[in-house]
């Protein structure tokens, strides 16, 4: 979200890490930025989100995800706690409400939060876009979020792509 790292704002070996995960078809590339760049053109999936929206957007993927009981409720007991407290988050906003202010597809948002969680090792990269925008603390919190009630937080092969700050010898 938010990047084309084949261009610029990348990490370490994007291009060649962009051509893996575009290439390997158990795996799917999904870029949601409202330009249609490099990085979007290698993509399994593109979402064409209207500029500042991406709040809605993640806001309707966990929506989906809690509704649809996609929530890894083993990995949030081992690793985390307080997700009752922040559950509630998840109703403040529908797939169709999301699609009607980022010119999306209903459809499509919950396609791409239902692949996100289900996914064997989901990874969200986001950069500039987002995180520096309007909603920044909100589009972090909620990326956050997102990762650690699908499981994918920091754990065994869902380890976070280069240039995260774990990988900079930095803790999250």
């Amino acid at each position: 979200m938010g990047s084309n790292p084949w261009m610029s704002h990348g990490f370490q070996r994007s291009r060649v890490m962009v051509r893996e995960i575009a290439e390997d078809p158990n795996r799917t590339l999904i870029v949601v930025d409202p330009r249609r760049h490099e990085t979007a053109e290698k993509a399994d999936v593109h979402l064409q989100i209207r500029p500042g929206t991406d709040l809605y957007f993640l806001l309707a993927m966990l929506n989906v995800i809690v509704e649809e009981g996609l929530v890894d409720d083993a990995f949030l007991a081992e690793h985390a706690r307080g997700w009752e407290d922040a559950r509630f988050i998840a109703d403040l906003l529908t797939p169709a409400v999301a699609a009607k202010l980022c010119d999306l597809k209903e459809e499509d948002i919950r396609a791409v939060a239902r692949r996100f969680a289900t996914a064997k090792s989901g990874k969200h990269k986001e950069h500039l876009g987002i995180c520096h925008g309007k909603n920044m603390v909100e589009n972090c919190y909620l990326i956050t979020l997102l990762q650690v009630i699908t499981g994918n937080m920091l754990h065994g092969r869902r380890s976070p792509l280069p240039g995260d700050p774990v990988h900079r010898g930095r803790r999250l």
